[in-house]
């Protein structure tokens, strides 16, 4: 009865309070990942330009009115572009802490050894690790950055000890070419740390097929290539993937995103522009993103389409406005587009 009414809901395009609300609170970065269009300055994409969101930012007082706006949401969870950088982060989290939301936070960790007491108040913290040493800080582009993460986590769960209270430490690793042979050297060496989970997340990608595909499709809700370079795809050995995937999926504290079997594997990597599995977009019934700027998009990975801005809309009026009705009744009849065939934001 329950799924019932709540498809009855979907349909109309009102829905209820996110469970989560993503935050870009700066569009700053202090590493050069090579996965990410931001560390390769790729301005011409959807992903660096929401990522990057202008270039006026909120201030600190506008996080402390949007925290009182979204009371009652489980989750604020800041995602980037480096939350470390930002001058207000230990205030930034207090402001939803004290409103009763949980504050989690995506961080490389390189300025975790000497800013890790500001993040004390999170309830979770991520960390992105993509390989043993040399791989990590050859993919993140900056020499000691593993050996930062380890430093810093350690420092997190040593106060955690001492205070009784503080945030569960959490790595997110992200397949790449470069790591796709070495995962579970990675997973294995972190268990033996303070660590409470492990999330594995296949590449989330557009190729150039994907979105010309998708653009003619929708052109309104047009997109870019978007975090992949020439030859990457083919790069990514599915077979010594799927081999290190199975040796720790059964971990505990192990979490793959999407679980694919292996031909499910191959299929994702090698034809982009086949769908995997049966997947369903939720994102505009379940989550949100809020760009340093203020303004409100459905997933930094999804369309460059902005709903409003939260310095001058209440966030609840933005949530179930026309436009935010229109592209849930759309994702709710379609599942997904032809863009989202690589998105984070699928449920299998």
């Amino acid at each position: 009865m329950k799924r019932f009414i709540r498809n009855l809901i979907k349909r109309t395009g009102y829905y209820f309070m996110p469970g989560t609300v993503y935050a870009v609170i700066n569009g700053e970065c202090n590493l050069r990942c090579s996965m990410c269009d931001i560390g390769k300055k790729n301005a011409d994409s959807d992903f660096y330009r929401i990522m990057k969101g202008g270039e006026d930012r909120m201030t600190l007082d506008d996080f402390r009115r949007l925290a009182r706006e979204i009371r009652g949401c489980d989750t604020f969870h800041i995602v980037g572009t480096e939350p470390l950088l930002h001058p207000d982060i230990r205030e930034i989290i207090q402001a939803f802490s004290s409103e009763g939301i949980k504050v989690s936070l995506t961080t490389n960790g390189f300025l975790l050894p000497e800013k890790y007491p500001l993040i004390m108040g999170a309830s979770r913290i991520y960390l992105s690790v993509d390989g043993l040493s040399e791989i990590h800080d050859r993919i993140r582009g900056v020499k000691g950055s593993f050996d930062k993460i380890v430093e810093g986590l350690t420092l997190v769960a040593g106060r955690r000890q001492e205070r009784g209270e503080g945030p569960s430490i959490h790595l997110s690793i992200t397949v790449t070419d470069e790591n796709c042979a070495s995962i579970s050297l990675v997973v294995k060496y972190f268990t033996s740390l303070p660590v409470d989970g492990i999330h594995i997340e296949h590449l989330n990608f557009r190729t150039r097929e994907m979105a010309e595909l998708h653009n003619k499709c929708w052109p309104a809700l047009s997109i870019t290539e978007s975090c992949i370079d020439p030859g990457m795809l083919d790069r990514i050995d599915t077979d010594a993937l799927f081999t290190q995937l199975e040796q720790v999926k059964n971990l505990p504290g192990v979490e793959i995103h999407p679980p694919l079997s292996r031909e499910q594997m191959e299929s994702y990597y090698r034809e982009p522009l086949k769908i995997v599995g049966n997947p369903v977009c939720d994102v505009p019934f379940e989550v949100t993103q809020i760009l340093a700027n203020g303004d409100v998009v459905p997933l930094t990975r999804c369309f460059d389409l902005r709903l409003g801005n939260v310095r001058s809309q209440n966030f609840r009026s933005i949530w179930n406005s026309r436009n935010y009705r229109k592209l849930r009744r759309l994702m709710f009849n379609r599942k997904y587009l032809p863009g989202c065939a690589r998105c984070c934001g699928l449920s299998y």
